[in-house]
């Protein structure tokens, strides 16, 4: 019996839902995060993805040789049940915890049915038809599907880009990494009519099930990062993240560095660090700032009002006193950009809409003037679900307001902190320092 030991830790689209964007802000924050860490979406937060999606491709390459002649649709529908018996294997390892804290897209569905494999097999992994055919978004492929293809070498031909499904040199690595450390063997190719669920369910079984306690150890998102295991194919991987020639693992190996030479107390300390050491980052801490502060204020409006309040008057400032300093913080912040530097690319997408909304927001001479500001912007703006509406000189809330950190924008610097972690390029002290225990809300998608 193999021996190898892994630990796992934690994008709709469109189809789903689309991500809060109260600000209409995204574009750019987006493009600030691809000079941090240019392939990556706010959902990589695991690197022993990368590892199953790695061993995945070749086995599935193996079951069905005709793949790439396949729809896309139709490819995913043969890779939905490998992802989903790693979340089954990994929920067995955790017990009692049922898999809190971890990286387990549709734990929720399938904890209920767990021992019932029947019952598993027969009905989708316990999954409704709707969240069945939205797991190719919610799922770890859908995580992960940006960096397959751009991490150079993970999949696709060799001197070309990746294109998420053909086995690379580092998928290829990876895929032996499985047969020589946990015992797989390369499957058959599929013969008859068998479903894709029935065909991974029998692979499967004989190999996998006696393993999920001695080689998955669970590891919640609180808890210190464990690193991957020190095999060829992870070493591919590490090197192909930060250590290759393209664009994108210079960037992240850039951004991983001056992550371990800083002394940094907090993410906004270490993003004013990046910022005035590249020139394409310039403007961030205070278009971060800006953003933050003006989405504190809607925040604390659709959190204070019951069932809706009056715009006029001292019922907005009784709402929360958080409101009021709020928006002081967001006219400071709007006085900052004007001042800031800024890069070539932001013209270009779109900072004159957040020209605009400082400009505005500096005129206010008073807090229910500032929320008139706010809250037309957000109206005109926003993407994804409004939460905040004025009629009549009163402000209705729409829809329920998620946690502070869901709606703000974010950078994934914690998220390459982790992976850069486990790919041993960067110590766990570092993750510690600046985000201790806390971890920031991943974001429905960013791809």
């Amino acid at each position: 019996m193999p021996s190898g030991e892994l630990f796992l830790t934690a994008p709709p689209d469109g189809a789903m839902r689309r991500r809060s964007d109260p600000l209409g802000l995204r574009l750019i924050a987006d493009r600030y995060a691809d000079v941090i860490a240019p392939g990556m979406n706010a959902r990589c937060t695991d690197a022993h993805w990368l590892l199953h999606l790695g061993w995945m491709l070749p086995m599935l390459h193996a079951a069905r040789p005709d793949l790439m002649d396949l729809e896309p649709a139709d490819r995913y529908a043969w890779l939905r049940p490998l992802e989903l018996l790693v979340v089954r294997c990994g929920l067995l390892s955790f017990g009692a915890s049922h898999g809190n804290g971890a990286q387990l897209p549709g734990r929720r569905a399938m904890l209920p049915y767990l021992d019932d494999t029947h019952h598993l097999r027969r009905e989708r992994f316990g999954m409704s038809q709707h969240t069945w055919q939205r797991y190719r978004q919610a799922g770890a492929y859908g995580a992960y599907r940006t960096m397959l293809r751009r991490i150079s070498g993970f999949t696709g031909l060799e001197g070309q880009e990746g294109d998420g499904w053909t086995v690379g040199r580092v998928a290829a690595a990876l895929g032996q990494d499985a047969i020589d450390h946990l015992g797989l063997k390369r499957p058959m190719s599929v013969d008859g009519k068998r479903s894709p669920v029935e065909y991974w369910w029998d692979w499967w079984r004989p190999r996998w099930d006696g393993l999920a306690t001695s080689w998955w150890r669970p590891l919640s998102t609180k808890e210190r990062v464990n690193p991957l295991p020190s095999w060829p194919g992870v070493q591919a991987l590490r090197t192909a993240f930060a250590k290759g020639q393209d664009a994108d693992a210079h960037a992240r190996h850039w951004t991983i560095e001056r992550m371990a030479a800083s002394r940094a107390a907090d993410e906004a300390e270490l993003l004013s660090e990046l910022e005035e050491q590249h020139d394409q980052l310039h403007g961030l801490t205070a278009f971060a700032a800006l953003t933050d502060h003006a989405m504190a204020v809607l925040e604390a409006i659709a959190k204070g009002i019951d069932p809706d309040i009056d715009l006029e008057g001292a019922a907005l400032r009784d709402a929360s006193e958080a409101c009021e300093r709020a928006i002081v913080a967001t006219q400071k912040s709007a006085r900052r950009w004007r001042d800031a530097k800024r890069p070539g690319w932001l013209l270009a997408m779109g900072s004159d809409l957040v020209d605009r909304l400082a400009f505005d927001v500096m005129a206010a001479r008073r807090p229910e003037q500032a929320v008139r500001v706010l809250l037309d912007h957000h109206r005109e703006h926003g993407h994804g679900a409004p939460w905040l509406s004025l009629h009549a000189g009163r402000i209705h809330l729409i829809s329920t307001v998620g946690s502070q950190r869901s709606t703000r924008y974010a950078y994934r610097l914690w998220q390459l902190g982790r992976l850069a972690t486990q790919l041993r390029l960067l110590s766990a002290e570092v993750v510690a320092r600046l985000w201790g225990s806390v971890e920031p809300e991943m974001d429905a998608g960013d791809d």
